[in-house]
């Protein structure tokens, strides 16, 4: 009899391995996803922090 393969519960039941590694699949990449969004929100409120800042400046620079 075969060895069963890696990770599975039961020997000679690919359903169960296939569904394992599906689930770990879709938990990584939403962890990828929400890890990316966060960053890719940070880079774009620095952005708009620092324009926002230079628009202020610029603002009281013609006040004066």
């Amino acid at each position: 009899m075969p060895s069963p393969p890696c990770g599975s519960r039961y020997p000679g039941s690919a359903e169960d391995n296939r569904a394992g590694r599906a689930a770990r699949g879709a938990a990584w990449t939403g962890i990828d996803f929400t890890h990316r969004v966060g960053v890719a929100f940070m880079i774009v409120g620095a952005v708009i922090g620092m324009t926002g800042d230079l628009t202020l400046s610029r603002i009281g620079l013609l006040i004066t």
